[in-house]
Parts: C-alpha cells; sequence; structure tokens
C-alpha cells in the first residue's frame, strides 16, 4: 500500500504537473511531421501517393546511415533522432533529485524506505518515457490521419534513400513493412538511457549525469557499433533493413538488461546514499 501510494505522488508531481512531458512531444511532432511533409513533397521523382505512415515514423526515429570518415564527408549529427531522445532525457532530469533533497531522512523512513522510494522513481522514469514516445508517435499518427495518408507501416525504401541521402554502400534492402517490434525497439532504448542517467544521477551531479546521456547518443550516430546501445535506437542501422547492420533482437536484449542493472545499481548505491549533504 505505501508503494502506490509512494507512486501515485510520484504520477501526479512528476507526470500529471510536468507540463512541458506533454507539451514537448506534441511540438516536436508538429515540427517533425511538417519538415517531413516538405521534403517528402521535394522529392519529385516519388509518386507522393504511396507515403505512409511508416515513412513519417521512420523520417523522425530512423537516426542516420552508417557514418564513414573521408574527405568531404564530414560528420552531422541526426538532429531530429538526437532531439527526439535527448529531450525525454532532460526533461527526466530533476525531478527525482528535487524530491530526494525535499524529502531528508526521516521523512524516508516514514514512506517506507529507500528501496520503495527508487522502485516508484524507476516505475515513474519508464511510465515518463513510454508516454512521451507514445505521445510524439500518436501525434505524428493523428497528423497522417487528418492530412489523408495512408495509417500503415509500410515504407519505401527508395523515398526513405532520398530523405536520408543514402549513398554507395548505405542503400538500404528491399523492405516493405515495418515489423511490429521495431516501432517498440527506440522506446525500451528510451527508457534505458533514462534509467541509466537516473542511476549517474546519485554518483555525480545531474548536469554531468545528462552530459553522459548526450555523449552516449553522438557516439552512436558517429560509429556503427553493436557495442553501442543507441545504434539499437537507429532503425535506419538495422541488419533487417541495412546489410552490415546491428540485429534488433539483441538490441532489445541489450536495452532489457541495462535497465535492469540500472534499477539494481541504483538501489544498492541509493541505500548508503546520503542525502541531506548533497547539493
Amino acid at each position: 500500500m505505501k508503494y502506490i501510494k509512494m507512486f501515485w505522488i510520484d504520477f501526479k508531481n512528476g507526470i500529471l504537473k510536468n507540463v512541458l512531458l506533454f507539451l514537448c512531444p506534441m511540438i516536436l511532432a508538429l515540427f517533425t511531421f511538417g519538415d517531413a511533409w516538405n521534403r517528402i513533397h521535394g522529392v519529385k521523382e516519388i509518386n507522393l501517393s504511396l507515403a505512409a505512415y511508416g515513412d513519417y515514423w521512420f523520417y523522425v526515429y530512423g537516426g542516420m546511415q552508417k557514418y564513414v570518415p573521408g574527405p568531404g564527408n564530414t560528420f552531422q549529427v541526426p538532429i531530429i533522432w538526437m532531439v527526439v531522445f535527448i529531450l525525454p532525457a532532460f526533461l527526466l532530469l530533476n525531478y527525482p533529485v528535487k524530491d530526494m533533497q525535499h524529502m531528508g531522512t526521516q521523512m524516508m523512513v516514514r514512506i517506507g524506505g529507500r528501496t520503495r522510494w527508487w522502485l516508484s522513481k524507476c516505475m515513474w522514469n519508464v511510465l515518463a518515457t513510454v508516454l512521451y514516445h507514445v505521445l510524439l508517435a500518436g501525434i505524428l499518427l493523428g497528423l497522417c490521419f487528418v492530412f489523408d495518408i495512408p495509417l500503415s507501416s509500410r515504407i519505401h525504401v527508395e523515398l526513405l534513400g532520398m530523405l536520408f541521402n543514402l549513398f554507395g554502400g548505405n542503400t538500404l534492402l528491399p523492405r516493405e513493412m515495418i515489423p511490429t517490434v521495431i516501432f517498440l525497439i527506440p522506446i525500451l532504448c528510451s527508457v534505458a538511457f533514462n534509467l541509466l542517467q537516473m542511476t549517474l544521477c546519485l554518483f555525480v551531479k545531474p548536469i554531468f549525469s545528462f552530459f553522459v546521456t548526450a555523449v552516449l547518443l553522438v557516439s552512436s550516430a558517429y560509429l556503427l557499433s553493436p557495442y553501442i546501445l543507441g545504434n539499437y535506437a537507429m532503425p535506419l542501422r538495422y541488419s533487417w533493413i541495412f546489410e552490415g547492420g546491428v540485429s534488433f533482437q539483441v538490441g532489445i536484449v541489450a536495452s532489457v538488461l541495462l535497465a535492469v542493472v540500472a534499477v539494481i545499481i541504483g538501489m544498492i548505491r541509493f541505500r548508503n546514499y546520503e542525502i541531506l549533504n548533497r547539493d
């Protein structure tokens, strides 16, 4: 009962009262949809009636092709993808720390102990992250409905190749439909990122943990590697559609494993964490 009450407080204060958690994905969805619409309508070689929700979703979540350093090939961070994942990390950064600072040790005992508090924050983190992505993808879906764009998971690799400026060895494999599980993996990766960031806040100041998240995302964009989790948040790099890419099945396992490890390490750390002496 104490855990449920504690989680309700986190849900109310950390989600329902967090206006930006609702507003930011709405604005981002409107902006990215408009950008994708303009880009797609600028591709004269493609029949525009073929574009579907899957193409718009891929434009937002796809990431970037494999980067190959070389003369004239300057590395450019995939801005839309970066914003999609860095934004929830920023929105969820301060609430647990502020709540902990205001609570103090005596209150922590009264509400049922440190373990319950930590697990409640983890559940809040997961729910808030999922809500952010559901809102983003859901509003994209709604905009596609309004503009009479087919609400299917169909993609058109020729169109995506032009939108992402793919060339040379970065051509896509012939695929037509996005498997349902692929829609979920970037969300799972985002959950792992945000749980890791929250755990790091128990070791360093929040701004530094946020910096680690940003570095992880940028390094993932720079280097295609199965050992850097951010690659699994880029469907454009899945071996399902790009030869030599990463396995999205491995991405599921890696994301769940990182999330669980982050929760456990955070729980162990928080049991001996000095609350009152933190800035």
